[in-house]
């Protein structure tokens, strides 16, 4: 479903453009006589790039077979010539796609200017809440979400003719879903869509593989060398003051004399860092992170005549280009997304980085020149790094995009053609949690009307439904702030001791907190404050409250808020005076800067709603630790989740008395609210309860109390073995059988003490006219030659019942006996009058013929009183003695 091609805008001056489309590099387009210029519409192209010399190649395998995979080194300039490059040849928009904001703006920026075009024009970009570009602009720079939202209402990518994956090697999860769709695009409906995969350090085949054979292109990089340094912190010198004396030492070594890049996992750590550098260093010192406003990015970026010091979260890593840097200084850690079972949310984790990250902020010292680059940690430490981080889709939230892809794949995301699909066990706990929030049917089943009318919201589906709770009940300031706070995990600081718990504890200190009415975390009020902007400012084509404040009288409704939100955080104290909160899901305790944390001598609310929980590992144990709860009414969980409350007796089996039990019993879900024991049973019931438990147990019940019974059982499990044609009832291996029988010894009873020997009711299964014909095939016992009975042992079914004997005994016997109906012999395990072992065989005779002489020569010595004679097989059999085995 390919749209009319865009009429597409040339400038008087693009020849070289179009020699491009004819697979030419720019070095050739200079030697035809091609020059920069100033002009509007005109390329500047200032020097040539390593890849330059691979575009040939590359762009005659897009047009050859639709797609292709190139592995470009740092500083070949594969971000800012391919997309150009295939502009005009491709008929519509082509898509270039970034990992982050930052990069997305300063590359659309670039490829502006070189080609002496205002920004918005031939080329634009959007990012979440800015876009510069109109109808008439090619080429778009976006970030990977943005390309997932617009697959929701335009799945087939109308009116584009090419998308470029950029950076591949992040593997971000928008990346993952645009890879995969864009080739099922192209393998079913759009044959016509170009698609270019790029990356500095991708295994290149297992993608190119995935496109159905691609050609890969590889690109030279232009990078000097770097002399690496390690340094390890002082003992308690903290992350900021490390990287503050490692960026002096720059400062002084750095014998290139270019500006410093140095990197910090977050903002707190560089506003920090950037303070204490102002008053020690006479450059300027710049931030650079996600979070700073446009302006404030492009000063850290634009070259300057200053020496100058920038630190930057890992956007700076890839992507971006710095110019005039000649020295890193790197800290070793940064913050991920991870999701957060725990708490329902993807939070940013502090982690150590991986050797690839490590590389890659080194490599940003030397791409103009030889480098100096600093790492705060030891060479052993070095050693212990992991290779390279994992892919985003192995470690994410999926819930958010469960919801968004349903508008372009179908229901059922297990079929979605994933490059590397997620684990089962990630898709249904994304899929259960979308049904317990009334997104969704049912795991894996239609979106409900509530899912439609969120699911094109760049929000987490948890902070959405609190959200659409806060409109419906006329309070989305309050909603926009709740959610912001919950997002952040929450903005008191946690080495201090919670303050007096207010009616709605924690989050109600928080919001004081976001107000400026309390003390809390600094950064993170701030980054809350902007999230709160950013949730309003989403919420406006799907809300019409846009109010950035709240009223007082709106805190009675925070506990339904956030109930919306978390339905599965319902929780209950261990015990009144306790911090420990069990919940569905698991349990943690409070924080000791939590306003429901209980001091020695107090009890607390019964129910809580547990919304801020994190996992700590330490080197002997893990714990869960509950930064946010609110206490919570019955009533309204009764109210809310009516399908989740359920009251009433129920039937409950006590293992240490082996019984049924009733008890009047309140839950939300899986949780236990209220328990009342010793409620009256219903005579019916508690039999059909005790009977669903029997049948887990009955074999070792039957087997430790009934020896008899249990015989039988292996008789019938062995001769549905060695005779099934005899077509008896076998309980053991036939569940139709086991449930049969023990429906009928388990009727009337709720516990163990009340069942009988269960011989007869396996006895009246069997019937009457057919236990002749069991005891003829498989008897249980045996006559031996002296008259004695000797039980035979059917416990393995693959081999011939067991007699255990003594030889003694089995004089008189020419042969062994048989069983079903004289087919099959016993397996004779003969004894010495010791009882031990001597021989095991299932043929007597040949055992008289043969080895029972050297057996006998041995007994006679051993034992000269008994007889041993020559011919056993004639011999009359020991008489049994009064009191003595056999």
């Amino acid at each position: 479903m390919a749209a009319a091609p865009l009429a597409v805008r040339r400038s008087p001056r693009s020849w070289a453009g179009q020699h491009w489309a004819k697979g030419q590099p720019f070095a050739e387009a200079r030697s035809r006589g091609w020059r920069p210029s100033s002009a509007a519409h005109t390329l500047v192209m200032a020097t040539d790039l390593p890849i330059d010399a691979q575009l040939p190649a590359l762009l005659a395998a897009v047009e050859e077979v639709g797609a292709a995979v190139l592995v470009a080194a740092p500083g070949a300039g594969k971000s800012t010539r391919v997309a150009p490059a295939l502009l005009p040849s491709v008929s519509g928009q082509v898509l270039l796609l970034q990992p982050r904001r930052i990069a997305a703006r300063s590359l659309a920026a670039r490829l502006s200017d070189e080609r002496g075009e205002a920004l918005g024009g031939t080329v634009g970009y959007q990012v979440r809440h800015d876009k510069v570009g109109d109808g008439h602009t090619r080429l778009w720079v976006l970030t990977e979400g943005i390309l997932t939202r617009r697959l929701q209402h335009d799945p087939y990518l109308e009116g584009v003719g090419a998308v470029i994956l950029d950076e591949f090697h992040e593997r971000s999860l928008q990346v993952d879903v645009a890879l995969a769709w864009c080739n099922e695009l192209r393998r079913t409906i759009r044959p016509d869509l170009r698609l270019v995969v790029m990356s500095a350090t991708i295994d290149p085949q297992p993608v190119a593989d995935f496109l159905g054979g691609c050609p890969v292109v590889a690109s030279a990089g232009r990078a000097f060398p770097v002399a690496t340094h390690y340094q390890a912190p002082a003992q308690r010198q903290g992350t900021v003051d490390a990287l503050v004396a490692g960026v002096e030492r720059a400062w002084a070594e750095d014998q290139q004399g270019g500006d410093v890049l140095a990197f910090l996992p977050g903002v707190g750590e560089i506003s920090s860092a950037v303070s204490l550098l102002r008053s020690r260093l006479d450059g300027p010192v710049l931030p650079l992170h996600g979070s700073l406003p446009p302006a404030e990015q492009d000063a850290a970026l634009r070259p300057d005549s200053r020496r100058r010091v920038i630190i930057a979260t890992n956007v700076a890593e890839t992507s971006l280009t710095i110019p005039g840097v000649s020295a890193v200084v790197d800290s070793g850690f940064h913050r991920v997304a991870r999701f957060d079972a725990e708490r329902g949310l993807e939070v940013l984790r502090l982690e150590r980085i991986s050797r690839w990250n490590a590389e890659q902020r080194a490599g940003r010292a030397g791409r103009t020149g030889p480098g100096w680059c600093l790492r705060l940690w030891s060479r052993l430490e070095d050693q212990r790094l992991t290779e390279r981080p994992l892919a985003e889709i192995a470690q994410a939230d999926l819930a958010p995009l469960c919801l968004q892809l349903r508008q372009i794949h179908g229901d059922d995301l297990r079929q979605f053609p994933w490059f590397e699909a997620p684990e089962a066990q990630a898709l249904e706990s994304a899929e259960a949690l979308l049904s317990e929030l009334g997104l969704i049917r049912v795991p894996f089943g239609p979106v409900s009307e509530r899912g439609r009318y969120i699911s094109g919201l760049p929000l987490h589906p948890r902070l959405a439904c609190l959200l659409l709770r806060a409109e419906a009940l006329g309070c989305l300031g309050l909603g926009a702030a709740v959610a912001a706070i919950v997002s952040e995990g929450g903005l008191r600081r946690r080495d201090a001791s919670g303050p007096a718990a207010g009616q709605y504890a924690d989050i109600e200190y928080d919001l004081d907190i976001l107000a400026g009415r309390a003390e809390g975390h600094g950064p993170a009020r701030r980054q809350a404050e902007l999230s709160r902007r950013d949730l309003l400012r989403a919420w406006g084509s799907a809300g019409n409250d846009n109010s950035n404040s709240w009223q007082a009288a709106d805190l009675a409704q925070l506990p339904d808020l956030l109930l919306a939100a978390y339905p599965d955080r319902v929780a209950k104290r261990s015990a009144p005076n306790s911090n420990r909160l069990q919940w569905a899901g698991g349990s943690g305790e409070l924080a000791e800067s939590s306003c429901a944390y209980l001091r020695p001598g107090r009890s607390g609310e019964a129910l809580c709603l547990a919304y801020g929980v994190r996992g700590i590992s330490g080197r002997s144990q893990n714990r869960t630790v509950i930064d946010g709860a609110a206490p919570i009414d019955a009533e309204l969980i009764r109210r809310s989740l009516p399908e989740a409350w359920k009251e009433g007796l129920e039937l409950r089996w006590n293992e240490a008395k082996q019984r049924v039990e009733g008890a009047r019993v309140t839950r939300v879900g899986r949780l236990v609210i209220a328990y009342e024991a010793g409620a009256a049973l219903d005579p019916q019931a508690a039999s059909a309860c005790f009977y669903q438990q029997l049948l887990g147990f009955w074999q070792q019940l039957v087997e430790q109390r009934w020896p008899a019974a249990w015989g039988l059982c292996l008789r019938l499990r062995w001769l549905a073995q060695q005779a099934p044609g005899a077509a008896f009832p076998n309980p053991i291996v036939c569940p139709a059988a086991a449930a049969q029988f023990v429906g009928h010894w388990a009727q009337g009873c709720w516990a163990v003490a009340d069942l009988t020997d269960p011989l007869p009711q396996l006895m009246t299964a069997i019937g009457w006219q057919r236990q002749a014909e069991l005891e003829r095939l498989a008897p249980p016992q045996i006559s031996l030659p002296n008259g004695q009975q000797r039980s035979l042992d059917y416990t393995d079914p693959q081999l011939p019942p067991t007699l255990r004997v003594r030889i003694q005994h089995c004089f008189g016997w020419q042969v062994g006996p048989r069983v079903l109906d004289g087919q099959l012999p016993l397996r004779l395990e003969l004894l010495a009058p010791n009882d031990r072992p001597q021989q095991i065989t299932d043929d007597l005779a040949g055992f008289w013929a043969g080895s029972y002489a050297l057996v006998r020569k041995d007994l006679r010595g051993r034992y000269p009183k008994h007889p041993w004679p020559e011919d056993p097989a004639t011999a009359p059999p020991l008489a049994p003695r009064r009191g003595k085995g056999g």
